[in-house]
């Protein structure tokens, strides 16, 4: 059986009396999250032919009402009673093989417990993807893209402290205590929907509505395409004829009675898996849970379930060699190679070895793949890739090699392309350099892992131990895996074990690539199966005859020509595929290929002399105190001095000097010295990166550090005019954020070069940096396991560089960010025409699939009926054809410049380390100076000249100001920005595919106000107030016609003062009012929404309301509502969504909403709160605004002072009416 593997130290499980089975698994990250999944061993394969899609719907129904909690309403009210929310936090899903209810709890007791009912979402709101599964992805929080600042009042460099009474610190006591309240709430609440759910007879035909719907929903051309491949792989099984969705006609012909013989038969407790991940003691909450579920039996009147045929998970070989679906919808020509192997579930270090020899085998094939993309600007393929993977839903493991053209006409060469590549490596194998660098950027990435042992999230464990239990794996913790793997790359001298060696690895590939050489040439040598770990259970099967006959699947268009929307009337050219046609094209790249050419990556990117120069310069970069004028002038005339003795260095020898990595520092590379009982942890402590040269103290001028003592936040400025705002976490072990970001985005597009950032952006990464060609770059960053990436949207670009800092990997994010930032802003640098021709050709692609795409056209519609302006549009592709390298390098070098470039960071960082980093790499840079107004006194001016007020935002001193009508100055970004044109309110759009499936999507608009209160009233269908722009200093304040006089708003002619509670007013007056009233008036409003139309009607699958709000360059929001209803019900449905819209207009909201709205809301920040992810936004945040955190220290308290006052508020301020809105519905297939 071979050596096992050990088992995560913190897992217990036990088998109750009755059969369920208990896993338990102790994590403390999040400290204040429990996760609680309940499986039921029971999904669509169980099924009979006359109950297809009968499991999804009771997943559906227990949510109805239970013995305990008899409707919807209460099992939501008692969600809320313990900090959940419904979708968020409470979700479920069904697949081939299971159901599964998930509950995220929260052990915090200053929750509010009186919450009444509401629900932001049903068990499956928002689809991961559009898969056969009906899973469905955690909702984002509900302040993800919006500021939501820390809280004042708790310790925000740890966890949120607990406290009772007075403020005494919680004890462990009290806390074992709460950890029990929470998990036997969660339990017994499972135990109700698992065992005593109603499902009556009127609650059960309201959703079914719903779950039409959702059947409607998913039935995309990617969907259809996944059902075929399915078809033809698993032909002989259940899993073609067994979708979890379901069928139409059944669905609408089942009633209660239908639901609840299902529920019986299968919802047993030995059909069951209880599992608890979070910081609770294994004992106690295998107790807990015991005295719960003891009493659970099946339904006396129950027969046992009818047993899955032997042929349910069988495998056979596929229905064809080659199968071909095409469909008027799809964009891509998408080829997949298949061959289907026994599941083989990792309990033994011979298996690990097996995974180890496949992994380096796909990791050093997707690095040749990503090669031969990045040597051409018009590479045949978009996508590609080898690899291996075990499915418990399927039953089975599967080789996969899939292909996706970069043009549908050129699929015969994207084919050979990849196949070649293919055929190299399992001719040739790797060469020893090549086996080097994967062994290194392999054990990196695990290494990576090992470090955050302690830290990694409970809902991702509770996931993983989902998945191993239910193979039949090893659960092991990342510091285990990465000993064993690296103790079989470097076994000691006393291990049974040989390591792995270039021969091995070249055997495995020739061995594990055949399969595609079987599919091209069916008179080929019969190859071995591969190497058999476990026998499974799952039926029978012929492993070798799988092997010998791997099928092959193609999804394509059905034609060559544009989109189907509705503005797209030209015929296309047919595209015509055959079985014969795909096998020349794959057989035609399998004939003899030559070795591959290696390329070398250096130790170094930036020559060590270089950096001496750097640092040697005259006092070298430094910071300076935060908003002196006469410190920046210095600091700038300094960085001239520096660039003048820059170019007095050129022409040095650059290997003077140059300093190798420590041989230990990549631990895993072959020849590495680190011993193998080092743990990670150890390893992150020690290593110690060498090449930074030691640079002399200077002098600072005056204390530049300003630290938020009670969030630790800290800000400083660089002489040459780059801000930075930290923060110290460990979060993540080990793991540290890196962004700079500019204010501009597309806001400072022109029109005749609309799209030149978005693209630019993509073409900077996609190049390569200051010499070193991309492929260099990419495995250089891999090497030292720093992942690079960059983005634009309407206000902001920004560079981001996640690494990890043991090895040195804090400093080669910062090279990496200062390779990137003085490609742009160094003239001197050509910027690589084939990554601007690919990112122009990417754009194209992306554009061709909005048009047959109904979500996406329907988004594209209504922001044309929005505005015509073309920094919110999607530019045509023939626009973004005719920009050359230098349109799009200007595009992006002209928003870096002086005091426009921020950094933010966040993460497990030595602050002193970071300081000397930043000061030498992002330091060293001279960015060019702008003449725009960056002041507050400028920005103040702008604002007034244009009928704008002066006194804005007190106690922020922002250098870009929340805008006027005529926009604001550029936030040194060196001009104005021109006013939002905008279109008729009020005017309706039809978007329609004349093909597909019976589908429609709807979604309406409507102004709303910007992330400082400001009002677009150019669009609105009101008059605008005269003193609109004269409110009091908080930018909050500004209204829909009113202001704050005393205690008193005063209101438009006609109307007499109305007084205010002094509470409200002085909330008002705080800068992010606006924002965060905003948040949770948007919760309260699609709770409302979904409660009727959704709940009571079942009118739609999904429906969601929420308001981007703009911050720098633009004054306005949009609130947005997304639905999709039936398509027969589309008007009734829109009738109802403005009938709740007005009702809520109207003043009418309940305290109960609010506190419903506001516990999950609360709860879901308290988690996002120890996530560096938030923190880095925030830090983002501060750096653009150029204030301190005081101002935003106070989340939480926030939040939870909000009153029904600030909500009916804010819903006459910012919402002046309900309609007029604009609105766009999108129908698909034959509809009318």
């Amino acid at each position: 059986m071979g050596t096992p593997v050990p088992q995560h130290p913190q897992l217990v499980s036990r088998v109750l009396d009755n059969g369920l089975e208990l896993h338990v698994l102790r994590n403390t990250t999040p400290a204040d999250r429990l996760q609680v999944y309940l499986e039921v061993k029971c999904g669509s394969i169980h099924e009979l032919e006359h109950e297809q899609g009968i499991a999804h719907f009771v997943e559906h129904a227990v949510f109805l009402g239970t013995t305990l909690y008899p409707t919807a309403e209460a099992i939501k009210a008692r969600l809320a009673q313990l900090g959940m929310s419904f979708g968020a936090d409470s979700n479920a899903f069904t697949d081939f093989r299971q159901t599964v209810f998930t509950l995220n709890c929260c052990l915090d007791p200053t929750r509010a417990d009186s919450c009444a009912s509401a629900g932001r979402a049903d068990a499956e709101t928002t689809p991961r993807k559009r898969g056969l599964s009906t899973r469905s992805a955690q909702p984002p929080t509900p302040c993800s893209s919006q500021l939501s600042p820390p809280p004042a009042g708790l310790s925000l460099t740890e966890s949120p402290r607990v406290t009772r009474g007075a403020g005494g610190r919680m004890t462990r006591q009290r806390a074992r205590e709460m950890q029990g309240v929470a998990l036997e709430a969660a339990c017994e609440l499972l135990y109700q929907l698992a065992f005593e759910a109603l499902m009556l007879e009127d609650a059960v035909g309201t959703e079914r509505g719903a779950v039409l719907s959702e059947e409607q929903s998913r039935d995309t051309p990617d969907y259809r395409a996944e059902v075929a491949s399915l078809q033809h792989m698993f032909v002989g099984t259940l899993l073609p004829t067994r979708l979890p969705i379901g069928k139409r006609d059944l669905i609408e012909s089942w009633g209660a009675s239908d639901l609840k013989h299902f529920y019986r038969t299968h919802y047993r407790p030995e059909n069951m898996r209880l599992y608890v991940v979070g910081p609770v003691d294994a004992a106690d909450a295998i107790s807990l849970a015991e005295g719960v579920f003891k009493g659970a039996s099946a339904a006396p009147d129950a027969a046992p379930a009818t047993p899955l045929p032997e042929t349910a998970l069988q495998l056979l070989p596929p229905s064809s060699r080659v199968v071909v679906h095409q469909d008027e919808l799809l964009t891509q020509f998408e080829l997949v190679v298949t061959s289907r192997v026994p599941l083989s579930p990792v309990r033994t270090v011979e298996d690990i070895r097996l995974n180890l020899l496949d992994g380096l085998v796909m990791h050093a094939l997707a690095d040749r793949l990503e090669a031969v993309q990045q040597a051409e600007a018009a590479p045949p393929f978009v996508s590609a890739g080898w690899g291996y993977e075990d499915s418990f839903r399927s039953g089975c493991g599967a080789l996969t090699l899939s292909v996706t053209a970069a043009e549908v006409r050129e699929w015969k060469e994207a084919v050979v392309a990849v196949a070649r590549e293919v055929q190299r490596m399992r001719v040739h194998g790797l060469a020893r350099a090549e086996m080097e660098h994967t062994c290194q950027a392999f054990m990196r990435e695990l290494l990576v892992q090992a470090e955050q042992v302690h830290t990694t999230p409970s809902s991702e464990m509770i996931e993983s131990l989902l998945e191993c239990t239910a193979m039949g794996q090893t659960l092991m913790d990342s510091a285990q895996e990465y000993d064993v793997y690296h103790m079989l790359l470097h076994p000691p001298p006393s291990s049974p074990h040989k390591p792995i060696t270039l021969k091995e690895v070249n055997a495995r590939a020739k061995e594990v690539l055949q399969f595609v050489v079987d599919a091209a040439l069916p008179t080929s040598p019969p190859s071995k199966p591969a190497p058999k770990r476990h026998p499974t259970k799952q039926g029978a099967f012929n492993a070798v005859a799988c092997r010998r006959s791997p099928g092959i699947f193609v999804a394509a268009p059905l034609n060559l020509g544009p989109g189907l929307g509705a503005d797209s009337e030209a015929r296309a050219e047919r595209l015509v595929l055959s079985e014969t046609d795909v096998l020349r094209a794959l057989s035609e790249a399998l004939s003899e290929v030559p070795p591959p050419v290696v390329v070398d990556v250096p130790l170094e990117l930036i020559p060590g002399a270089h950096l001496r120069d750097l640092a040697a310069l005259a006092e070298g970069p430094c910071f300076v105190e935060r908003g002196s004028p006469s410190d920046e002038r210095r600091g700038a005339e300094e960085d001239k001095t520096k660039e003048n003795r820059s170019k007095e260095q050129e022409g040095r020898d650059d290997e003077d000097g140059r300093q190798p990595l420590d041989a230990g520092t990549i631990n895993g590379g072959l020849g590495s010295k680190t011993p193998g009982n080092t743990s990670p942890k150890a390893q992150s402590q020690s290593a110690v990166d060498k090449r930074a040269p030691a640079r002399k103290p200077h002098k600072r001028r005056g204390p530049p550090r300003h630290v938020h003592a009670e969030s630790g936040v800290c800000q400083l400025l660089m002489s040459n005019g780059v801000r930075v705002v930290y923060k110290q976490t460990q979060f993540e072990c080990g793991q540290v954020s890196i962004q700079v970001t500019a204010r501009g985005g597309r806001a400072l597009e022109t029109a005749h070069k609309a799209g030149a950032v978005t693209v630019g952006i993509q073409a900077l990464l996609g190049g390569g940096a200051c010499g070193h060609s991309a492929e260099v770059v990419g495995k250089y960053a891999e090497l030292h396991g720093v992942d690079f990436t960059g983005n634009v949207n309407a206000e902001r670009l920004w560079l981001r560089s996640d690494c990890g800092v043991s090895g040195g990997g804090l400093e080669r994010g910062l090279e990496l960010m200062h390779l990137f930032l003085k490609q742009c802003v160094n003239e001197e640098n050509r910027w690589d025409t084939a990554a601007c021709e690919r990112a122009k050709r990417d754009y194209r692609h992306g554009h061709e699939i909005m048009q047959r795409d109904l979500d996406l056209l329907v988004g594209a519609k209504l922001t044309e009926m929005m505005t015509p302006d073309h920094r919110f549009t999607q530019p045509l592709p023939s626009q973004v054809a005719a920009l050359d390298a230098s349109d799009l390098g200007g595009s992006v070098a002209r928003q870096l410049v002086r005091g426009n470039v921020h950094v933010a960071v966040v993460g497990d960082f030595n602050p002193q380390q970071l300081e000397s980093l930043l000061l030498l790499y992002i330091g060293g840079l001279t960015f060019p100076e702008v003449s725009a107004v960056t002041s507050q006194e400028g920005a103040a001016a702008v604002g007034k000249a244009d009928g704008g007020s002066e006194t804005v935002n007190p106690g922020d001193n922002c250098a870009v100001r929340p805008c006027p009508q005529g926009g604001c100055g550029g936030g040194g970004a060196g001009e104005g920005v021109d006013a939002v044109k905008w279109g008729r309110l009020g005017e309706s759009g039809r978007v329609v595919l004349k093909s597909g499936a019976k589908r429609a999507v709807t979604a309406l608009a409507l102004p709303s106000a910007g992330f400082w209160g400001r009002m677009p009233w150019d669009v609105l269908d009101v008059e605008r107030p005269a003193n609109a722009g004269e409110e009091n200093g908080g930018s909050g304040t500004m209204s829909s016609g009113s202001q704050i006089v005393g205690g008193k708003r005063k209101q438009p002619e006609g109307e007499g003062p109305r007084e205010m509670d002094p509470l409200l007013v002085e909330r008002m007056r705080h800068p992010l009012w606006c924002n965060r009233v905003l948040n949770l008036l948007s919760d309260v409003i699609e709770n409302r929404l979904f409660q009727e139309v959704r709940e009571k009607q079942g009118l739609v699958y999904h429906i969601s309301f929420g308001v981007k709000q703009y911050e720098y360059f633009f004054q306005h929001g949009i609130a947005l509502i997304h639905l999709n209803p039936d398509p027969k019900k589309i008007d009734s449905t829109i009738a109802e969504v403005h009938k709740v819209l007005a009702d809520l207009r109207g003043g009418n909201i309940t305290e109960e909403e609010i506190l419903a709205a506001q516990s999950p809301l609360l709860n879901s920040l308290r988690s996002a709160m120890q996530c560096n992810e938030w923190w880095l936004n925030r830090c983002v945040t501060v750096a653009l605004n150029n204030s301190g955190v005081e101002h935003i220290s106070d989340l939480l308290n926030f939040y939870g002072s909000l009153t029904i006052s600030d909500l009916l508020e804010a819903m006459r301020m910012y919402f002046p009416h309900m309609s007029p809105m604009w609105e766009v519905v999108g129908v698909g297939g034959d509809i009318v």
